[in-house]
C-alpha cells in the first residue's frame, strides 16, 4: 500500500514541473493572469506558522469573526455544520453531547486547539473533544484543515485540525457587549474589554447562555421533559513584550455548565430509557504560559510554553439507589488532567524556505467512578500516560508555483513503545499550471486553449487536486503509521462498557497506576 501511494506522489512531483515548462511556453509576458485573493490569505494550522494558502498542500477552510458574527449562532458546533467536509451530531438540544467529523473520519480522530494549545477530555471514553459548552461569543477566527496532518499535531490528527482562536484587543481601551433573548426562554450575554499598547496587549471576557431546552428523549416516542441548559464561560489573554526580542505569553479559557438529560433509569430498572430527572455537570479549565524569543533578524523563533487542561464531568440522578443502601445521587464522575511541556522552533533558513521543528512531554491521568453501581460494578480507575515526541517539517517553492512540504514524526508512549511517521504534501499555485498538469495527471490529454479559458476560474488549486482521479485521499498526506497504538487519549485505550452509563459511562483497563 506504502509502495502504492509514494508511486503516485512521485508522478505528482514529476509532472508538476513538466506543467511549468509547459506554462512558459504558452503564457506570454503581457498576458494577464486571472488571480484569486483569497488564496493569499495567511493561515497557521497547517504548517504550526503562518503561510499562504497558495503554499499549503492541505484543504484549508477559514471562518473570519465576520463569517462568526454573520451566522448569529451562539453554538460554535452550529457554525461549523455549515462548513463543507464537517458533520455534527448532536444527541438533543443545546448542551447536549455534540461531535464533529472531518471527512467521515471518527470525532475522536480531529484535533481541537484552543488558542494553539490541543484540548481533549482524557476521562472520557473515546477521548474526543466535546463541543457541547463552546460558545461562539468570543471566538474571532477558526481555521479547520481537511485530511491527515499527524507530522505536527500526533496521530489524533487523522481525519484533520480545527484551530480555534478567541479575541486579542487592537487598540488602547475597547470593549464590547451583547444580550440577546428568544423562545425557550433562551437568553445569551456576553462581553469583553482589553487593550493594546507598544509592549502590552490584554483581553478579557465572559459570557452566558440559558435555555429551557427541548425533550432529549425523542417527543414521537414519548418525550415529554424539557432539558434545561445553562453554560458560562470565560477567556483571557496578556501578551508582554519583556524586549524587543522577547515575548511573554498568558492564555486562559474556562467553561462550567448544568445540562439535563434523558438516559436509563438507574437500578433496578437501569434498562428503560425515558423520563427521568437525570443532570450532568461539566467544567473545562485551559492554562497556557510561554516565552517567545526571536532572532535579532527575525529569521528564527523560539518558543517554550507549559499546557494544563482540567476536565471534571459528573452525571446525577436524583433518583438513585446507592450501592449496600446507601442514598446515592452520583452516577458518574470523570476527572482528567493533562499536563504538556513543550519547544517549538520556526526557521527561515532561505528566502521561500523554512523549517518547523519542536518537541514535546505530555502526561495525561484519568480518575473515574460510578458511584450508584459501585455493589458488584467497576472498580474506580486511577492511572495515567506518558508520550514523548518530536517532529520536524520543511517546506519550499522549489519552483515558480510549486511548494514542496515533507515531515517526519517520533512518538514515544510508555506502554505500547515508539513509532515513527512521514509526510509528503504539494500545493500547486499557478492558473496554467494547474491545467497543463492536470493533463500529464490524467496520460498526457491536452485541454487546448478553448477549455483552458473554459475553466480559468478554477485558480490555484492545490496539486492534491490533481490527484483526486488517480488515487481517492492519497493526494494530501502519505501516512505511514499504526494509528491505533501511539498517541492516543487515555480514556480511548481504557474503553470498558458501565452497566446504565450508556455513552457517559467510565472506562476501565490495565496501564500503570498512580
Amino acid at each position: 500500500m506504502k509502495q502504492h501511494i509514494l508511486r503516485y506522489a512521485c508522478a505528482a512531483a514529476l509532472c508538476a514541473p513538466m506543467s511549468l515548462a509547459a506554462l512558459a511556453e504558452d503564457v506570454s509576458p503581457g498576458s494577464p493572469v486571472p488571480s484569486d485573493d483569497s488564496l493569499n490569505e495567511i493561515v497557521v494550522v497547517a504548517n504550526r506558522a503562518p503561510e499562504a494558502l497558495s503554499k499549503v498542500g492541505n484543504s484549508v477552510t477559514v471562518l473570519t469573526d465576520a463569517d462568526i458574527k454573520a451566522s448569529q449562532l451562539p453554538m460554535l458546533s452550529d457554525v461549523l455544520a455549515q462548513t463543507p467536509g464537517l458533520t455534527v451530531a448532536r444527541a438533543g438540544g443545546v448542551g447536549q453531547p455534540t461531535s464533529v467529523f472531518i471527512r467521515g473520519a471518527e470525532s475522536d480522530q480531529t484535533v481541537v486547539l484552543i488558542d494553539g494549545v490541543q484540548i481533549y477530555d482524557p476521562a472520557s471514553t473515546s477521548g474526543y473533544f466535546d463541543f457541547q459548552n463552546l460558545l461562539s461569543n468570543d471566538i474571532t477566527r477558526v481555521e479547520i484543515l481537511r485530511g491527515a496532518q499527524s507530522t505536527l499535531y500526533g496521530s489524533q490528527a487523522l481525519g484533520g485540525v480545527i484551530d480555534i482562536t478567541t479575541g486579542t484587543a487592537t487598540s488602547p481601551l475597547e470593549g464590547t457587549f451583547n444580550a440577546e433573548g428568544g423562545s425557550h426562554n433562551s437568553g445569551d450575554v456576553g462581553g469583553s474589554i482589553g487593550g493594546k499598547t507598544d509592549t502590552l496587549m490584554w483581553h478579557v471576557s465572559g459570557t452566558w447562555l440559558g435555555t429551557s431546552g427541548i425533550p432529549a428523549f425523542d417527543e414521537k416516542l414519548g418525550g415529554t421533559r424539557l432539558c434545561a441548559s445553562q453554560i458560562g464561560g470565560a477567556t483571557g489573554r496578556l501578551v508582554y513584550d519583556i524586549t524587543p526580542d522577547l515575548d511573554f505569553d498568558l492564555r486562559g479559557y474556562y467553561v462550567q455548565s448544568r445540562t439535563d438529560f434523558d438516559g436509563y433509569d438507574t437500578p433496578p430498572n437501569y434498562d428503560t430509557f425515558g423520563n427521568d430527572n437525570e443532570y450532568g455537570k461539566n467544567t473545562q479549565l485551559l492554562g497556557y504560559a510561554g516565552l517567545i524569543l526571536h532572532s535579532p533578524d527575525r529569521t528564527l523563533t523560539n518558543r517554550i510554553a507549559y499546557h494544563y487542561i482540567y476536565t471534571d464531568t459528573r452525571d446525577y440522578d436524583p433518583d438513585a439507589t446507592g450501592g449496600e443502601g446507601l442514598a446515592s445521587a452520583e452516577t458518574f464522575y470523570g476527572v482528567g488532567h493533562i499536563e504538556r511541556e513543550e519547544y517549538e522552533g520556526i526557521w527561515q533558513f532561505a528566502p521561500s524556505y523554512q523549517a518547523v521543528f519542536g518537541a514535546q512531554h505530555e502526561r495525561s491521568s484519568i480518575d473515574s467512578d460510578t458511584p450508584a453501581y459501585d455493589f458488584g460494578g467497576p472498580m474506580p480507575i486511577d492511572a495515567y500516560q506518558t508520550i514523548d515526541s518530536g517532529y520536524v517539517q520543511l517546506q519550499g517553492e522549489v519552483a515558480r508555483g510549486l511548494t514542496l512540504t515533507a515531515g517526519e514524526r517520533y512518538d514515544r508512549q510508555n506502554e505500547f513503545g515508539s513509532h515513527t511517521d512521514g509526510s509528503l504534501a504539494l500545493a500547486l499555485s499557478a492558473v496554467r499550471q494547474l491545467w497543463h498538469s492536470h493533463a500529464a495527471a490524467g496520460g498526457g490529454r491536452n485541454l487546448g486553449r478553448r477549455g483552458r479559458a473554459a475553466c480559468a476560474g478554477r485558480t490555484s488549486r492545490p496539486i492534491g487536486y490533481l490527484l483526486s482521479a488517480l488515487q481517492p485521499r492519497s493526494d494530501r498526506v502519505l501516512l505511514l503509521r499504526d494509528p491505533d497504538r501511539l498517541s492516543q487519549p487515555l480514556g480511548r485505550l481504557l474503553r470498558q462498557h458501565r452497566p446504565g452509563g450508556g455513552s457517559r459511562g467510565g472506562a476501565t483497563g490495565h496501564l500503570e497506576r498512580d
